[in-house]
Parts: structure tokens; sequence; C-alpha cells
């Protein structure tokens, strides 16, 4: 799935929360304290999340986030280059979850 399609748009993702992090940029977003960092099952690059609680892995199962893509922009050093010269991360704001197999 490709997120710059989906941007203000509800998408859901499976995956697993990541205890490595990578470098990102972060937005702050009200009512979402939480920063997770988010590796999708299907080998998409690492992803981050704002979620109102913590989300924790569970053994043997992935986890399905449901929520709305998010554009972070910057004109620094860091994120996908864009023709324009921006640079540019696709973030998720987490409605809900579940665990699925």
């Amino acid at each position: 799935m490709q997120l710059k399609e989906k941007i203000d748009q509800e998408v859901s993702i499976v995956g697993t929360i990541s205890d490595i992090m990578w470098q990102h940029m972060i937005a702050y977003e009200p009512g979402y304290p939480e920063i997770l960092y988010f590796d999708p099952k299907n080998g998409d690059n690492q992803m981050v999340l704002y979620a109102k609680a913590q989300i924790k892995n569970i053994p043997n199962k992935y986890v399905k986030v449901f929520g709305i893509v998010k554009e972070i922009k910057s004109s620094g050093e860091k994120g996908q280059k864009i023709e324009d010269g921006d640079y540019r991360e696709y973030h998720l704001i987490v409605s809900r979850y579940e665990y699925v197999d």
C-alpha cells in the first residue's frame, strides 16, 4: 500500500510494534501522547504511530492498527526526498487496534 496515496484517509495495517527505532521525523499530535515505531508485516519501511495509549505486542500475534494517514514534511535532511525538494514521511494516527494471527 502506498501511504502517500492515502493522506487523510482511514487505513489498516498489520505488523508489530518495533523494539528497534529508526530515525524518523516526529510531529506533535494533541490527544495522542504515545509515539510508537511499527514494522509492517508486508516488509514495508518502519513507520511512526501516534496512539492514545501504549500498544503492546502479544506473542504469536500481529497487531492490526486502524487510523488516519498523516503526511509529515520537512525541508531538512531526513525522510523520503520528493521532487519539490521536501522530505516526507507518512505516519498513522491510531483510532483502534486488534490482535490477529
